[in-house]
């Protein structure tokens, strides 16, 4: 490849990588407390339905998930997803805050999880027709399916065989460390800010409160 058409190259790259850049902060300013507590109930509604639509193609989904908000999600959970229905929950308690930067952020956390489990079907589907293809066809495809050689098979052990939905082992289990890994980084494009610390606050905060709970139930 010569000099002026690997520049070029690099130049569409940043090109688009800005783009992309404005394009998620503009989606964030939208629930920042400015902007978000002067909406109504039905604009907040329509604005997340609109949000979900862009995440979707920011994450290259294309079976999407449907979802619904809920009252019955336990007091200290913001969202949900069932992959074998491909549903989110939300909590509609989410909707009555002055910011929407949660309701954002757990958005984008439940649509990680139907991220995840594309790629494991994706995967899946291509070892049962790989007897049709050589093995560099294969290579080629599995490459399509996923760049980042992300650990789709182990995502989809955990997502639909062994997911711990309580306890300190939720934490530590590959699809909760991506999803929460992938939320803080959201925070970051969407808002400016990284919420990684503040994230593990909250994550350690419910674990405490669950530990000491499970303590008083055995009695000490």
């Amino acid at each position: 490849m010569s000099t002026n058409v690997w520049d070029e190259f690099l130049r569409i790259r940043d090109e688009l990588l800005k783009i992309r850049k404005e394009n998620l902060r503009f989606e964030g300013d939208k629930f920042k407390r400015k902007n978000w507590s002067k909406l109504s109930t039905v604009e907040k509604s329509n604005q997340v339905n609109a949000f979900i639509d862009f995440m979707i193609k920011e994450l290259n989904i294309t079976n999407k998930p449907t979802w619904s908000f809920s009252t019955s999600l336990g007091k200290d959970v913001a969202g949900a997803y069932y992959p074998l229905r491909n549903k989110i929950i939300i909590a509609e308690s989410l909707l009555c805050k002055k910011s929407g930067k949660e309701l954002a952020l757990t958005i984008g956390h439940e649509l990680r999880h139907a991220y995840q489990r594309q790629l494991y079907l994706n995967s899946e589907n291509l070892k049962k027709v790989s007897g049709r293809y050589t093995t560099a066809e294969n290579r080629i495809l599995y490459y399509i399916n996923n760049p980042k050689h992300e650990p789709a098979t182990e995502w989809g052990r955990n997502m639909f065989i062994s997911y711990i939905s309580e306890g300190p082992g939720y934490w530590k289990q590959p699809v909760e460390k991506d999803a929460h890994a992938y939320e803080a980084d959201l925070s970051e494009m969407l808002f400016g800010q990284n919420f990684r610390k503040e994230i593990n606050k909250k994550l350690k905060k419910i674990r405490n409160k669950y530990l000491n709970f499970q303590k008083n139930k055995r009695g000490g």
